[in-house]
C-alpha cells in the first residue's frame, strides 16, 4: 500500500507541484536558447506557430515571452519586421537567470535554505582571501562606504543599486573573478529577500563590526584572517534566517 504520508504530504513528498503551462514553455524556449540551437539575435517563430509546436493557447505562448523579456532573454518588437529575438547572453542576464532559478527552486522546496548557505559559505570564504590579495584602493574605498546599514530596507537598496554599495558585492569584484560576480549574487538575492528577519536586536551594529573586521583583514592583504572573518560572519547570518540554521563546523 502506498504511504500516502511520506510520498503525497503537501509540504516536500516526492511528488512536486506543477509549473504553469507558460513557465513550462518558456523553460524550454530557454534551453534551446542556452544550448545554442537559438542563437543570439535569431527570431523565434511567430505566436501561431508556437501554439501549435506546444499544442497551448496563443496566450500561454504570449506570457512565457513576456516572462522570457522580463528576464533580458528575449526582446519582442511590432511591425512588419518585428517579432521576438533572442538576446546576446551577458553577465547580468545570467546572474538574473540564476537568481530567478533559485528562487524558483527555494519556493518549490527544491533547495533547502541549508544548502544555499552551505553553497554560499563555499564560495564566500575563499573570495574573501582571493579580495585580501587581489583588491585595490578603490574596493577598499568602497568596503567602508557599504559598512553602516541600519535596516532590512537598506540593504535591500544595496542589492537594487539603489543605496550604498554592497558589500558582499564589492567583496567579489575585489576578488578579480568575473565568474564568481555572475554565480554568487543570485544567491544573496534569495537568502536576503526570502529568508532574514526583520530586524533583530542589535542586527545591524553586528553586521557593521562583522564587516569592519572583513575589511580591515582585506585591507591588510591577510587572507586567512579574511577568511576567518568571513566564516564567523555566515555562520552569524545563518542565526539570523528564519528559520535559523547553524552552520557545520569546517
Amino acid at each position: 500500500m502506498v504511504k500516502e504520508d511520506d510520498i503525497f504530504r503537501p509540504d516536500g513528498g516526492s511528488v512536486k507541484p506543477i509549473l504553469p503551462a507558460y513557465r513550462q514553455v518558456a523553460d524550454q524556449l530557454l534551453s534551446l536558447i542556452i544550448d545554442g540551437e537559438v542563437k543570439p539575435g535569431e527570431r523565434l517563430p511567430t505566436e501561431e506557430t508556437l501554439a501549435k509546436t506546444f499544442a497551448v493557447s496563443r496566450s500561454t505562448i504570449r506570457e512565457a515571452l513576456r516572462s522570457l523579456a522580463a528576464e533580458s532573454f528575449v526582446e519582442t518588437s511590432r511591425g512588419p519586421t518585428g517579432g521576438s529575438f533572442v538576446v546576446a547572453p551577458g553577465p547580468q542576464i545570467i546572474s538574473t537567470y540564476l537568481q530567478t532559478r533559485f528562487a524558483q527552486m527555494s519556493g518549490l522546496d527544491l533547495v533547502t535554505l541549508p544548502e544555499l548557505l552551505e553553497v554560499r559559505e563555499m564560495l564566500e570564504v575563499p573570495i574573501a582571501g582571493l579580495a585580501a590579495k587581489n583588491r585595490t584602493d578603490e574596493h577598499i574605498s568602497m568596503l567602508r562606504a557599504s559598512i553602516g546599514i541600519e535596516s532590512t530596507d537598506a540593504y535591500h537598496s544595496t542589492l537594487t543599486g539603489k543605496g550604498a554599495p554592497h558589500f558582499h558585492t564589492t567583496l567579489l569584484h575585489a576578488a578579480g573573478n568575473p565568474l564568481l560576480s555572475i554565480m554568487t549574487p543570485p544567491i544573496f538575492h534569495v537568502l536576503a529577500l526570502k529568508y532574514f528577519r526583520e530586524d533583530p536586536p542589535n542586527f545591524w551594529k553586528l553586521i557593521s563590526e562583522q564587516h569592519e573586521a572583513i575589511a580591515d583583514a582585506v585591507e591588510n592583504g591577510d587572507s586567512r584572517a579574511a577568511e576567518d572573518a568571513m566564516r564567523h560572519h555566515l555562520e552569524f547570518l545563518g542565526d539570523a534566517c528564519h528559520p535559523p540554521v547553524t552552520m557545520k563546523n569546517k
